[in-house]
Order: structure tokens, then sequence, then C-alpha cells
């Protein structure tokens, strides 16, 4: 399973604002805030889970894309995220309740993300979480890194390749920027750009913990 976000149509993921710039030789930069709409049948389909993006997708002008690849050439490096509660505004309210109208009360469980055509309805917003992430992309082709020269590129989409999560059995520790408690799940991002997601959320002094 290879689920895509598509950034652009997703329902449960707005991008107020991003910086992609290229780096040359090997490196694009990046920067994006936004706000994240979660749902518990989402993070329930991940359970146990570990996702490491594998592809992004970025759009430049007239329709262009440009594929990053992550799993061959490609390493993620996160510098810093940070999350927060967003307020939700009178349009987050009145889509959750037009989603419940429409739906019976319970949407079709993906939350947004498909594994082909991206489409597919969203669970009525349980809350919003204000996000920052900085980052860089290393060790990319040199045709990847110029044809993102002079543009403005956006991001367009995430796709990632889903394992069971697996413990350390010794070594160094793992390198977590952020531990946060949402929904009654724990979700753990780690620098290399890994979201892994477990039942029971975590300790509340490791993180944002929001119920």
């Amino acid at each position: 399973m290879n689920p895509t976000v598509h950034i652009d149509r997703n329902p449960s993921v707005t991008v107020t604002d991003e910086v992609v710039e290229a780096r040359p030789p090997d490196r694009i930069a990046f920067e994006a805030e936004g706000v994240i709409r979660p749902s518990e049948s989402l993070l329930a389909r991940f359970e146990g889970s570990s996702l490491r993006p594998v592809r992004v997708e970025l759009a430049l002008g007239g329709g262009e894309t440009v594929a990053v690849d992550l799993a061959e050439s490609g390493a993620l490096r996160l510098e810093s995220v940070d999350v927060g509660v967003a307020t939700p505004d009178l349009d987050d309210v009145r889509k959750g309740i037009d989603t419940v109208r429409s739906s019976g009360g319970i949407g079709d469980g993906d939350g947004g993300v498909d594994e082909a055509s991206g489409s597919g309805a969203a669970d009525a917003p349980t809350g919003a979480i204000a996000f920052t992430v900085e980052g860089t992309v290393r060790d990319l082709p040199p045709g990847t890194v110029e044809s993102v020269v002079g543009e403005s590129p956006t991001l367009a989409s995430v796709t990632f390749s889903v394992a069971e999560s697996a413990r350390a059995d010794g070594g160094s520790p793992p390198d977590v920027l952020l531990e946060v408690g949402l929904l009654g799940y724990g979700v753990v991002v780690r620098r290399d750009g890994t979201i892994e997601v477990t039942r029971g959320g975590v300790a509340p002094d490791l993180g944002l913990d929001i119920s």
C-alpha cells in the first residue's frame, strides 16, 4: 500500500504558506505552514504502522510537475516540526455540519488519503492542528534540482510507503522531532520524515495532547 496525499484537493490538509527553493548542486529546501484536520478513522487506519515518505511531487507553472524521489536517490531531513491548536473558523464548522448531514454521520473513513485517484470524503472535522515544518531533500540528481531553479514550486502531493511499526533492538536512540497525543492515538514524527501511529497516545510531558 502506497497512499498518496494530494495537497491541492485534500479536505484534511490546508497549506497556508510555503517556500520551496533549489540549492544546487543536490538539494531542495522547503518550509511550509498550514492546518491539518485529523479524523479518528484516519488514525485508526494506520494504527501500528510506520509511514515513510517515498515520493514528493512539486507543481511548477503551467501545469508542469517535478517528481522528487525519496526512496532511491533523495534523502529527506526535517530541521524542525512545530504544532499547535488552530481555532476552527466558521467555515470549518459549517463544513463539518454539511459532512455529517450528507453522509448520515459517518464518512468513508479514509480521511482524504487516497491510494489511487486521490478522491474520497473525509470525516467531519474533530479539530484542527496548525503546523510548521522545515527541512531539506538532499542527494538529488542535478537534473531534478535544476528543474526547480528560477521557479516558485508548490507542494502537490506526498506518497508514503506503509510498514508495520517495529521497535529498535538497540543502537542509537531514535531521532524524534515530535511526539503528540491525538484523538487517543500517539503520533511520532522522526527527522527522516517517518510518521508512526500507535494506539493509546503518549505521555503528556512528551508533546501536545488533544482529545
